[in-house]
């Protein structure tokens, strides 16, 4: 290759006068510094989202033993299913929701207007704790509850 046409390539204005200014700025200059701490406070930002505790996606269950060589774990999602579908059975519960958080369980009952919601409330709460027991979860289950009124009407 001929030195000759690498030196006659024309180079854009704006990139050599750029690569200029980056080539003769000094750490000292506060944009910079401000830059290089911007990009510190990001990245920082960056690993607490990531690494942060977050809701766990299986669920252990019996007793801890080291002596066998499989844990069993149940998936959060299909055991918040389940949680709602039996809540659901009760007559006077329209709609469950379950939510299973890494310290407490969420409970989201709509009642019908006529029904009683404080029993509606405790035989949820009693129909989690007997599945969770059931299940012989290791997870600590302190079920939080709230209730609404559904509109809808009484069949």
């Amino acid at each position: 290759m001929d030195v000759s046409a690498v030196s006659a390539v024309d180079f854009d204005p704006q990139a050599v006068a750029l690569n200029a200014t980056v080539a003769e700025g000094q750490w000292s200059d506060p944009v910079y510094a401000y830059v290089a701490i911007g990009l510190v406070l990001v990245g920082l930002l960056l690993a607490y989202v990531e690494l942060r505790p977050r809701r766990p996606a299986t669920l252990p269950v019996g007793a801890r033993d080291r002596s066998r060589t499989v844990d069993l774990v149940l998936d959060r999602r299909g055991l918040e299913r389940r949680l709602a579908h039996l809540i659901e059975r009760d007559p006077d519960v329209v709609n469950a929701q379950v939510k299973i958080g890494r310290f407490r369980t969420r409970l989201g009952l709509s009642v019908l207007p006529r029904a009683n919601a404080q029993a509606a409330k405790a035989e949820a709460r009693s129909v989690t704790k007997a599945e969770w027991e059931r299940l012989d979860l290791r997870w600590n289950v302190r079920p939080r509850s709230s209730i609404s009124r559904s509109k809808r009407r009484v069949r």
